[in-house]
């Protein structure tokens, strides 16, 4: 791992830990690190960690990755939208989809 992988690792360590419904899980994938995972029941709705020297957050139900050059965007970025997936996706859940996915689009268009 480049070194400023392994600072953004520490950092993202740092930011994650202490916030509830954050874990540090084991990859499925042999030789892949672990990864930063929020979500209710055990279900990882965001999976967030360190790729290529940035941060890359994955939205599990849009099958999406955002990506972050520091921590301090994700800090922002987390602050503002991680309410959104502490809940169960509940299926029928159209309002939520259509929120889900305006935000997706909000937040790809500010990241470019």
């Amino acid at each position: 791992m480049a070194s400023r992988d392994k600072e953004l690792a520490r950092q993202l360590r740092q930011l994650l830990d202490p916030r509830p419904g954050w874990s540090l899980q084991p990859q499925a994938t042999p030789g892949l690190p672990a990864m930063w995972c929020f979500g209710p029941g055990g279900r990882a709705r965001l999976g967030a960690g360190v790729d290529a020297g940035e941060l890359s957050v994955y939205l599990e139900d849009l099958d999406r990755d955002l990506r972050f050059a520091d921590v301090t965007g994700l800090a922002a970025w987390l602050d503002a939208n991680e309410s959104l997936f502490a809940g169960p996706h509940a299926p029928g859940a159209e309002d939520f989809d259509l929120l889900l996915r305006r935000r997706f689009e909000e937040w790809r268009h500010a990241a470019t």
